[in-house]
């Protein structure tokens, strides 16, 4: 991991999950990543720069929620990047396991996506920035044992 820089950025905002696998080893990745597509997405299709422009709130919560189906395809098709990236390291590679791995990640992914949702909505902060920052604060002593 330490040697790949792209995923050596990934595993800080995943707050160490790439470099130790977990369920919430994707962390809020694919809702960022999401995110990014939907914006891009909004300049390319004129249905949704229509919905984003037009049609006021409902239309926001529509890309919102679209945005959240996104998220779900992309965390899948991360997690099966993950398992297969993990094959080396597994002793009983078979369907069952790679099925209840992607599962697992995508799982995880969506669990931390909906406790962004629930940061966001009690007023505390943007739950999706909140999270981020904490899992960088996180690493923050791993670093400096390291040096």
């Amino acid at each position: 991991v330490q040697q790949n820089s792209f995923v050596n950025f990934l595993n800080i905002f995943s707050g160490g999950g790439f470099s130790t696998i977990g369920v919430c080893a994707l962390g809020i990745v694919p809702y960022i990543n999401s995110s990014i597509f939907m914006q891009f997405g909004v300049k390319i299709f004129p249905y949704l720069e229509k919905l984003q422009e037009e049609e006021g709130e409902s239309g926001r919560q529509k890309i919102t929620q679209l945005t959240r189906y996104l998220t779900f395809v992309w965390a899948l098709v991360q997690s099966v990047a993950i398992t297969f990236w993990i094959r080396p390291y597994v002793f009983n590679w078979n369907f069952s396991f790679i099925i209840d791995t992607i599962l697992a990640l995508t799982a995880g992914s969506l669990i931390i996506l909906w406790i962004s949702d629930l940061i966001t909505k009690d007023g505390i902060g943007n739950g999706v920035s909140l999270l981020i920052f904490q899992n960088i604060v996180a690493g923050i002593p791993k670093k400096y044992r390291t040096i």
